[in-house]
């Protein structure tokens, strides 16, 4: 991917996904095989399920349209967070590869949904067929993106974007069909009846039994495994009879020696009665060892959140057997893990907390001063590195301004003459053009590193002058970055920058 496609937002989120990767080199979901094959640059997600609904017959529900990712249906472009998950492992005419998202985000515990997303590089697995490697090679070319080694795909991913913080302690979300569970409709939702239909929320690891006019809800046994066996270590706080509960609330805590878990309730409602009682939790999580019946408020929508049946039985100990495969499919009801953090759940969210990290992060010069010393000089001596690149600028017959924030600074070019000239600091001299951005952002304008176009964009970089003559201008600026990179000094680590703060040499 060329700098000027990719689009112009703060910090997009990486993910990692797999595709069918077709004969010509077309990246197709393996999902939704309707919704046609990935585009080079943007992807916007769009709802089909109107069309799975009608497909399904008369007997289907039918769901409005509804401006994706939406938390209570599955729609949204796909990711993980994890390149190594096994789910997108390479091969068998699958290609996995690594994408950047914005706008509209749905997190859940092991990826989310996107609102728009595009492919920023593709994984060459390590075993790899000729005829495999010819078509991955087509795919890198059709989507204008590198093909690189399997494990260098995470370094090439984070050159167009960043993880999301601390993603493997989100907590997800409690509402709508996680991520990569089967639609409501595959497990018929029952109405309140004495039948005793019972449904399974898989990722708060609860189920609930319907009867006449309430729902019993209860931990599943792999859950209550994590209890132990013995009643007396183990401490159940039920809500109230009375409470009034949103699906998501916490309906009970149950602390035991390995820590406290939160039991989520599933469905909105008024808790009648409890039955807090540890030893039939433990020996019967599923029946008798059930923890409250609720009086449903909002049962209509609540049970689609569900998935109901033998079936669903039989898929929930599947999904739940990962925790023996090293995966704690459990992070989402431990109490520790989540309320060390901050709920993270749509891209408003992500947005606060990537800037918060911005703003922890130790500038790349302490204040004014250093400038000068660093940039100023790199960008002076640059300036007579080449001279063919001093005489093309010293033609140009303007005088341009690099006014500097963060910290306050001013840099005057004075290119006339055949002969540019740089002075630090106010000058007399009026500029023709003035360009105003932070200290860093010139830094990575100086190096070359910085996509101009996308910067004028979004604001990060202002220009006096119009946007053509702007472009021009720094088109033959970008002659200078060569030999400013190599005068420029490595990009400091963070104990490096600390000691510089307290004015020590770095060990």
């Amino acid at each position: 991917m060329t700098p000027s496609d990719t689009p112009d937002f703060l910090e997009p989120v990486v993910g990692y996904r797999a595709w069918r990767l077709a004969d010509d080199g077309e990246l197709v979901p393996w999902t939704v095989a309707r919704a046609g094959a990935w585009v080079p640059g943007v992807n916007t997600a769009a709802c089909h399920l109107s069309h799975f609904m009608v497909a399904m017959g008369e007997g289907a529900r039918r769901t409005p349209r509804h401006r994706p990712p939406s938390p209570t249906c599955m729609c949204g472009l796909y990711a993980l967070h994890d390149a190594a998950d096994p789910r997108i492992a390479p091969g068998g005419g699958s290609a996995l590869g690594a994408i950047v998202a914005w706008g509209d985000l749905e997190v859940h515990a092991t990826g989310f949904r996107a609102e728009h997303a595009c492919v920023v590089a593709l994984a060459l697995p390590h075993r790899c067929g000729e005829q495999e490697r010819v078509r991955l090679e087509l795919a890198a070319a059709r989507y204008r993106v590198p093909l690189v080694p399997q494990e260098q795909l995470v370094a090439a991913a984070h050159e167009h974007g960043a993880p999301l913080p601390d993603y493997d302690r989100l907590p997800a979300r409690r509402r709508g069909v996680g991520l990569g569970e089967r639609p409501p409709w595959a497990f018929p939702a029952p109405d309140l009846a004495p039948g005793g239909e019972v449904g399974f929320d898989f990722s708060a690891h609860v189920w609930a039994e319907t009867a006449v006019d309430h729902v019993l809800v209860g931990v599943t046994k792999p859950f209550a495994d994590l209890f132990g066996d013995d009643p007396d270590a183990v401490h159940v706080a039920v809500a109230e009879p009375g409470t009034a509960l949103a699906a998501g609330d916490v309906l009970a805590r149950v602390t035991v020696g390995g820590g406290t878990f939160l039991v989520w309730t599933p469905v909105a409602g008024t808790v009648r009665e409890t039955a807090a009682q540890p030893q039939r939790l433990l020996g019967a999580p599923e029946g008798a060892g059930w923890l409250a019946a609720v009086v449903p408020s909002a049962w209509a929508t609540d049970r689609d959140g569900l998935r109901w049946g033998p079936e669903a039985r039989r898929a929930y100990r599947v999904d739940a057997g990962r925790h023996q495969d090293g995966v704690d499919a459990f992070a989402d009801v431990r109490a520790e893990r989540i309320t060390a953090l901050p709920r993270v759940a749509s891209w408003g969210d992500v947005l606060v907390e990537l800037r918060a990290a911005r703003a922890r992060e130790l500038p790349r010069f302490a204040d004014t001063a250093e400038l000068y010393d660093r940039l100023g000089v790199d960008l002076g001596c640059s300036l007579h590195d080449d001279p063919r690149v001093a005489d093309r600028l010293g033609r140009l017959d303007t005088t341009l301004a690099l006014e500097l924030r963060e910290p306050a600074a001013r840099l005057t070019l004075e290119l006339r003459g055949g002969a540019p000239r740089l002075r630090l600091g106010a000058t007399e001299a009026a500029a023709d053009v003035t360009l105003d951005c932070t200290a860093e952002d010139a830094h990575r304008l100086l190096r070359g590193d910085l996509d101009t176009a996308a910067a004028l964009r979004c604001g990060d970089l202002r220009s006096s002058a119009p946007d053509g003559r702007t472009l021009a201008l720094l088109s033959v600026l970008k002659g200078l970055a060569p030999g400013y990179a190599r005068r420029a000094a490595p990009d400091p680590g963070p104990r490096e920058l600390a000691a510089r703060r307290l004015g020590l040499a770095a060990g």
